[in-house]
Parts: structure tokens; C-alpha cells; sequence
């Protein structure tokens, strides 16, 4: 079983794991590009490749930090604002209102 198979079902892991530092590594690379992007198509676009699901109206304003991003999901009409910094070693969904 790898570090991260470990890790997303909650039991014991090596965070140091170099797969999972890459992981990490991807995810920094892409929350830097959408926190300096400005216009509203670029952001959405480049949020939805950073996070593993974002349904109709929901965002996130910039800044934003995650840890590896893949696991964060947002729900219909979710709104996060800015300066949020997301665990996401574990499953993060924000359902609909």
C-alpha cells in the first residue's frame, strides 16, 4: 500500500513520502497560477484543475492554499473567500446551501 492509499483512508503515513511531496509540489505550482490570475474565466478554469470538484456557481476567491488540492470538493452556490487555506489530507466538501 502506498503513503498516499494510507493517507486517504486514514490510516497511519510518512508525510515525507516522496510521492506525496510531489503531490504537494503540483498542487503549490497550481495555487500560485490561480492566486495571480485576475480575470474570472482564468480563475475558474484554473480552479477547477487545481480542485477535484467544482459544481455550477461555486468559488473560491484568491488567495487560496491548499495542500494537495485533489481532494476538495465544492458543492452548488459554495462561496470561500479569500485567504483560505485548506487542509485537504482528507476529503474537504462544502455542500449546498
Amino acid at each position: 500500500m502506498t503513503e498516499y492509499q494510507k493517507m486517504i483512508s486514514s490510516q497511519p503515513y510518512n508525510c515525507m513520502a516522496p510521492e506525496l511531496a510531489q503531490l504537494r509540489r503540483e498542487a503549490a505550482r497550481r495555487y500560485r497560477r490561480f492566486n495571480q490570475a485576475e480575470e474570472e474565466a482564468e480563475l475558474r478554469a484554473l480552479l477547477a484543475e487545481l480542485i477535484g470538484e467544482l459544481a455550477e456557481n461555486a468559488f473560491i476567491c484568491p488567495p487560496l492554499y491548499c495542500t494537495y488540492g485533489r481532494h476538495i470538493e465544492l458543492g452548488k452556490d459554495s462561496y470561500i473567500n479569500m485567504g483560505a487555506t485548506l487542509l485537504d489530507n482528507a476529503p474537504f466538501a462544502s455542500a449546498p446551501m
